[in-house]
């Protein structure tokens, strides 16, 4: 099954939807990094930032579906247009593993989702090393 997660920007009520690989190990080197360089050249913009977020992940969510399309072509399968794994929603998921909030100062905060009910993990400042977030969201898990 699926790890799905969501996304919210401070300051923006959309949450963006992510249906596969929204465990930390796959969003936080995805987010942290782009997020920073967000904050970098246009600073706290919430409505910019959550539409270039969604881009981001679907373009690279589409160049790694893309390898797995072109692998159904060469064995003569059909292989259907990318048209799915992301969206848009006003809603907390009550399907969801991970909801990650980013704060209008760049902070990322990771929550695990248990029956709908986001619970905080930790929380990761604009800067922090992707591979150290990752890291830390383990040890946590471990000792939970």
């Amino acid at each position: 099954m699926s790890t799905r997660c969501q996304i919210r920007i401070e300051g923006n009520d959309a949450l963006l939807y992510v249906h596969s690989d929204g465990y930390p190990e796959s969003v936080l080197p995805d987010v942290l990094p782009f997020v920073a360089t967000f904050h970098k050249f246009r600073g706290d913009d919430p409505q910019y930032l959550a539409a270039r977020l969604l881009q981001h992940l679907m373009n690279k969510g589409d160049a790694d579906t893309e390898v797995v399309r072109k692998t159904m072509k060469q064995s003569g399968k059909d292989a259907p247009p990318t048209l799915n794994g992301y969206g848009v929603d006003c809603i907390i998921h009550t399907d969801i593993e991970f909801y990650y909030e980013v704060t209008n100062a760049g902070s990322v905060i990771v929550n695990a989702v248990r029956g709908g009910k986001p619970r905080r993990l930790a929380e990761f400042q604009l800067g922090t090393n992707p591979d150290d977030a990752v890291k830390e969201i383990k040890r946590l898990q471990e000792v939970e």
